[in-house]
């Protein structure tokens, strides 16, 4: 078989082996419903109340339980809301059983410069037919990202929680063009491109009270394929000004998040690896990267109840 043909079919095994896994958490959520079900109903069986003290018992139960989580929230919303980890960065975290989670995050990136590997190259240094050291036509100038998030959450259960991100793209890149002598360097219109970017999907799993395990899925939605004009001619537009990357991502992700018992203080970490599963259909992809975050955070105590 050729490369493309075991590429294609190592992508189709492991997110088989995805799906399988986020199946059976699913199952087994579906299961311990199921569980609670026919417990319930075994107990008015061989209880010896009346249908009228069962479904009293029932509702009393019901309540109860609502007021327990509803305090149980009041008092993290009031004493813990300000130590979230989760407001700052994709800090992964866990919802109860059927709460939704919507969260809409913004990103700017503003890059300018030049640079050879990890050394700064001037402008000056690049240029067409000129006797310089980088023999180029086009010369970057800046480059401007925007990026949207709309992030959704849902408590499948007390310990695993669902979540998707797609994410809306604006690149823009300024540069200036190089036609050779006798022509002069002139500023060019600015490249923009914008669009859908890639999706995450992610399954969280609540081990214990301080660690959280994850594991995304980063689906190849936004375009590898995107164009720009210059010189009246259409050329491909650089990879670092497409909105996607073309390859299926694994983000596996491990957290630690404890908070002191006085509630003032916050600290944790996350470590989060990417693996880009082979390469896209133009035949390249990003590298693999290893994210670590850390953070301590104090309660000011300048808001009063």
């Amino acid at each position: 078989p050729s490369y493309t043909e075991v590429r294609g079919d190592m992508k189709k095994t492991i997110l088989s082996l995805l799906l399988l896994i986020l199946f059976v958490f699913g199952v087994q959520a579906i299961a311990v419903a199921g569980w609670m079900n026919i417990y319930i109903q075994e107990t008015q069986k061989n209880t010896p109340f009346s249908d009228i003290q069962i479904a009293e018992l029932k509702e009393e139960s019901i309540r109860g339980h609502e007021d327990h989580i509803h305090n149980k929230h009041h008092h993290e919303a009031t004493d813990n809301s300000f130590l979230n980890p989760a407001t700052g960065d994709d800090i992964y975290h866990t919802h109860p059983a059927g709460m939704w989670m919507i969260s809409y995050k913004y990103m700017h990136m503003d890059m300018s410069g030049l640079r050879h590997g990890t050394d700064d190259v001037s402008a000056e240094d690049v240029g067409f037919m000129r006797g310089k050291p980088y023999e180029y036509m086009m010369i970057p100038q800046r480059m401007i990202m925007d990026m949207h998030m709309l992030m959704v959450m849902y408590g499948l259960t007390d310990r695993f929680t669902l979540m998707i991100m797609p994410t809306y793209k604006v690149n823009e890149m300024k540069m200036l063009m190089d036609m050779g002598p006798p022509h002069m360097i002139k500023e060019e219109p600015p490249m923009r491109i914008s669009g859908f970017g890639d999706t995450e999907l992610r399954g969280i799993y609540k081990f214990n009270e301080y660690l959280t395990g994850s594991l995304g899925i980063e689906l190849p939605t936004g375009s590898i394929e995107e164009d720009f004009e210059t010189m009246h001619m259409t050329f491909r537009a650089p990879y670092n000004m497409q909105l996607g990357g073309g390859t299926y991502n694994l983000k596996p992700a491990l957290t630690y998040n404890d908070i002191s018992k006085d509630g003032n203080w916050n600290w944790g970490a996350q470590a989060m690896y990417t693996y880009h599963i082979g390469k896209n259909n133009n035949d390249w992809s990003y590298g693999d990267n290893l994210r670590i975050t850390t953070w301590l955070q104090k309660k000011l105590n300048m808001l009063t109840p």
